[in-house]
């Protein structure tokens, strides 16, 4: 009599739902009888034992095990680089993360208690996607496969020939794919390009900077060839899936733009472009102290030397915030559905100066606009950067 069934979850399952896993024992009806679930990481190293009393109406263990694995994901894996192909997450809880459940029986036969650890065992691989407000429980991950990790409808997009281009991209197969970029020229020519892309990891993948440049490199890997320079668009595929078109915007605008590099659904990192007017405004956090403001003298007490008053206030420390209003400009309604992945998301970068900021959004709340209702509106959000500074000490 042990163990005879367990159930742990099965397919690309999400670390940020439940993760349960359940278990039955022949045994179950024996007195004070409890299930016991060891939960260790992918090196053996046990995370938690818990105890769990059967339920009454079918005597099975059910375990929740969503809890600790989401500890586990790591958030700080983004990578910069002025290459397509710019980096590939792995299992070790940057894009999924590997568990041990180890299932056993405790229970007491008299006054003697039995405890029997690892009846029943097996291993998990939860990934780093959220479910959406209407796709829980339906939404399979392989159903992108051969895609672009995204919720964005669009494929044709503008973008400035210096303009960074993130977006991840995923394939349940880690064979070598075939990367064919078309470049259209100003007479409207064409040239055909492939090259392949080789996985170096076992997950599938790929966080790919779609950028002109980086396109360019792509291709011409390891010499530095302009080979999109005179490019006024060109399309990007992999393997036999999804073509996004690039049109080339040597035009920059009346504003400065501010690119935002956010974790989406996915657990992968996109860019959402901020092209209008962007205002950065600092708060200053201040700390004093009082005193007389009285200058004691042989003959006299001043307030007041020369022509300049004593203080009675002392500004001993300053601590200095920044917040940048950012303005976006008449999203679609694909675009006002696909930007709230932007407000939850764990971890958010501005470049500014050809450096990556960590930032929080102020925002709390957010509606999904349609041009239908709302017509043309733009999207204004509050971020703050996540990089205080302190003034001057006295």
């Amino acid at each position: 009599m042990s163990i005879v069934e367990s159930y742990l979850p099965t397919g690309k399952p999400s670390a940020q739902d439940s993760l349960w896993n359940i278990a039955y024992s022949d045994n179950s009806g024996q007195t004070n009888f409890k299930y016991v679930f060891d939960i260790h990481d992918a090196n053996g190293n046990q995370l938690i034992r818990t105890k769990i009393f059967p339920d009454v109406n079918n005597g099975r263990g059910y375990f929740d095990a969503g809890g600790i694995v989401r500890n586990l994901m790591q958030y700080d894996w983004f990578t910069t680089d002025n290459l397509a192909d710019v980096y590939e997450p792995d299992a070790s809880g940057e894009i999924a993360i590997d568990y041990q459940v180890r299932i056993g029986e405790d229970y007491n036969i008299d006054a003697s208690g039995i405890t029997t650890l690892n009846m029943a065992s097996g291993t998990v691989r939860a990934f780093n996607w959220t479910p959406g407000a209407f796709d829980r429980g339906s939404f399979n991950l392989d159903n992108y496969s051969g895609k672009f990790l995204t919720t964005r409808s669009a494929n044709t997009f503008t973008i400035h020939k210096d303009e960074p281009f993130y977006i991840p991209y995923y394939n349940s197969s880690t064979s070598t794919r075939t990367v064919t970029v078309v470049k259209t020229i100003a007479n409207g020519s064409t040239t055909t390009y492939t090259v392949s892309l080789a996985y170096t990891k076992s997950v599938g993948f790929k966080q790919m900077n779609l950028a002109r440049d980086p396109v360019a490199l792509l291709l011409s890997y390891p010499d530095d060839n302009d080979l999109l320079g005179n490019a006024v668009k060109y399309t990007f595929r992999i393997g036999s899936g999804d073509t996004l078109t690039f049109i080339i915007d040597d035009c920059k605008g009346f504003y400065e733009p501010r690119y935002l590099f956010f974790m989406n659904r996915f657990g992968m990192f996109e860019t959402c472009k901020f092209g209008m007017v962007s205002k950065l405004q600092s708060n200053t956090t201040r700390k004093a102290f009082s005193k007389s403001g009285n200058s004691f003298e042989t003959d006299r007490v001043r307030t007041i030397v020369g022509s300049k008053y004593n203080e009675t206030k002392i500004n001993y420390a300053q601590e200095i915030n920044w917040v940048y209003r950012l303005t976006k400009d008449f999203p679609t309604d694909n675009e006002w559905q696909w930007m709230e992945e932007l407000m939850y998301s764990p971890i958010i970068y501005l470049l500014e100066g050809g450096k990556y900021y960590p930032v929080t959004i102020r925002n709390t709340s957010y509606e999904r606009f349609q041009q239908q209702y709302a017509k043309l509106k733009t999207f204004e959000i509050e971020v703050e950067l996540n990089q205080s500074r302190s003034a001057f000490l006295r």
